[in-house]
């Protein structure tokens, strides 16, 4: 009551109307994984994360706190190792219309015992987070076996039945050493048991990114290329091989690497003379063989060994007399002095001139490498590159020079790119949820929409799969991920994994009962020791009665009337008796006819008859 204390008039306003009911958010997820660094990183502004949980709002600051996405290597079996997947699959989220979410880094890149006990930890940091709605676990799919993962999933079930706040989206184990996908989807369905299973939803198959994916150790590839191609494992044997009269290949390689210090000192030994240029087998005319010749005596320069002093004597006056000639006497006089091995005078000039590049690239290579070449070129040069240990830096020089010249290489790089961009599709699932309930809402069936920044799934679900997939006898229902000619990859399923209850069937009904029954909770908090009488319960019933009429106009309820799509009740002898107000509890009773999705669309078609008109 107001104290009034001058004379005067007052005016005072009742409000009429309850207090609105709050939107609660619907899809802010919660993702447990494995990240670049969960402690403190060189930002010092940054503090110590693991299994602590963050909330971030964008890509950007993902990275600033938790970094990029891992090196890429190969396992001992030749596949990708891409057992971490957080990165991505954050940045799927984001691609997919994903907004504000919270991550728990469980460990880093490093990290070496990974068991189902850290994933489970990570998720019970975020029991306490009343803000998180879904709960995505990527890394658990690619680092866990089918055991351990079955284990994570079912804790994560168990923690939305619980709390009733949030929703699991669950990967299905892939193996892709399997043909088909039978075995997989009959392991997850075992393993995740019965409880909580209108709580989460499961998708299947993988997805492939479009993501750019590169930076593989070279020495992985070239393992993998000389295990498989090669059929050895000895670098030294395959370089022999690589360079074994490709003398081009080998001056290209030096000229990329000249630029490199490090390689640089190598080559050149303790001095510091500069390399000297190196020419391409393209630039190698006779223009630069006569400056090579003018250099010295050409049995010096080319290491011709004449036999016997008459036919040096005329080599060298011949030398002499041609020191002043055009190219092309210089060109006719190098070819007579080839040895008797590499050829003889009777070619013509375009067979001579073939069988004098290769001579003429060895005199290339002395010149920039310093020293003269007594050994095999082709072992020699393989030697040399092979024993260049540089810098960090100096490596990628060295690779990237030497890349284009290892056969099947490129091959299998792009192979092993696509391989490495399959990643789950929680990530991407859980952007869908997100950009689905802003747009549509959360009583829209997160499903016939295509997902952005992929390229392709790891299987191709035609209709006789999915149907084993939707609709089987456990009720355990997988949602399926399919590539539709001229419509892209589509999300074509809502199943929860209680896909045979007609109560829990779809994920929006699931999904729009969380959202009403969280909002509703927090909104109505004002009440609790509020007097238990009719004013209050009246207020309360206004309040929601309100909520859900505005649930119904957007199209979330079904019914043609308000009284049609839903019900709230309360009051004595309602939904209390005498006892319950005595016990201080008061009680609503809410009941909706929630919108279910038009999963099948028969069209009936017949023949009708004509009507003849008399």
């Amino acid at each position: 009551m107001a104290s009034y204390k001058t004379p005067g008039v007052y005016v005072e306003e009742i409000p009429k109307l309850p207090q609105s009911v709050a939107d609660v958010p619907t899809a802010i997820p919660g993702f447990v994984g494995y990240t670049e660094f969960s402690s403190s990183n060189s930002d010092i502004s940054v503090p110590d994360l693991q299994n602590k949980p963050k909330k971030i709002g964008s890509l950007l600051e993902f990275e600033r706190f938790f970094g990029k996405a891992p090196q890429l290597t190969l396992s001992s079996n030749g596949e990708p190792n891409n057992q971490f997947v957080t990165y991505d699959s954050i940045r799927l989220f984001y691609d997919n219309g994903g907004g504000v979410c919270y991550i728990v880094s469980i460990g880093d890149y490093n990290s070496k015992n990974i068991t189902s006990t850290k994933f489970t930890e990570g998720l019970k940091k975020l029991e306490d987070i009343d803000e998180v709605t879904l709960l995505v676990m990527p890394d658990a799919a690619t680092c866990l076996d089918a055991s351990q993962l079955a284990s994570v999933q079912v804790a994560a079930l168990l923690q939305c039945k619980t709390l009733k706040d949030r929703f699991a989206i669950l990967d299905v184990k892939e193996d892709f050493s399997k043909e088909n996908a039978d075995d997989q989807i009959q392991a997850f369905r075992d393993g995740i048991k019965t409880e909580g299973l209108e709580y989460g939803a499961a998708y299947y198959p993988y997805i492939s990114t479009a993501y750019t994916y590169n930076g593989f150790d070279f020495s992985s590839i070239l393992g993998l290329i000389m295990k498989e191609k090669y059929k050895t494992s000895d670098t030294q044997k395959l370089f022999e091989q690589l360079f074994k009269n490709d003398i081009s290949s080998c001056l290209t390689a030096y000229r990329a690497l000249r630029d490199s210090q490090q390689i640089q000192k190598y080559i050149n030994g303790k001095t510091n003379k500069q390399l000297r240029p190196c020419y391409s087998p393209a630039n190698i005319d006779y223009e630069t063989v006569k400056n090579i010749w003018n250099s010295g005596e050409p049995v010096k320069e080319f290491g011709i060994k004449l036999e016997g002093k008459d036919k040096e004597k005329i080599c060298g006056e011949k030398y002499e007399s041609l020191k002043s000639a055009n190219s092309e006497e210089l060109k006719a006089y190098i070819l007579s002095q080839l040895p008797p091995s590499v050829g003889d005078e009777g070619l013509d000039d375009t067979r001579k001139k073939e069988i004098a590049a290769p001579f003429l690239q060895k005199k290339v290579i002395e010149d920039l490498v310093g020293e003269q070449i007594n050994k095999d070129d082709s072992l020699y040069l393989s030697q040399n590159l092979l024993k260049i240990n540089p810098t960090d830096k100096d490596q990628q020089v060295k690779e990237e020079a030497l890349k284009p010249f290892i056969p099947f290489y490129e091959e299998y790089e792009k192979a092993l790119a696509a391989k490495a961009s399959i990643v789950p599709p929680s990530g991407a699932i859980a952007g869908i949820y997100a950009q689905n309930d802003n747009f549509a809402g959360v009583w829209k069936a997160p499903a016939n929409m295509g997902i952005a920044s992929v390229k392709g799934v790891s299987r191709m679900i035609n209709n006789q799969v999915q149907e084993g997939m939707n609709v089987h006898p456990t009720g355990k229902s997988i949602n399926a991920i399919r590539a539709f000619s001229g419509k892209g990859i589509l999300v074509w399923g809502a199943r929860t994994l209680k896909g045979n209850d007609n109560e829990w069937r779809y994920i929006p009904v699931r999904r729009l009962f969380n959202y009403v029954e969280e909002s509703v909770q927090e909104s109505t908090e004002w009440a609790v020791f509020s007097p238990n009488n009719q004013n209050t319960w009246t207020k309360i019933k206004c309040q929601i009665e309100n909520f859900l009429t505005n649930i119904w106009r957007a199209g979330g309820l079904a019914g043609a009337t308000p009284d049609q799509a839903f019900y709230v009740n309360c009051g004595l002898n309602v939904t209390m008796d005498a006892q319950d107000i005595l016990e201080g509890r008061l009680i609503v009773e809410i009941g909706m006819a929630a919108v279910r999705p038009a999963e099948f669309i028969i069209l009936r078609f017949s023949h009708k008859l004509q009507e003849i008109n008399n």
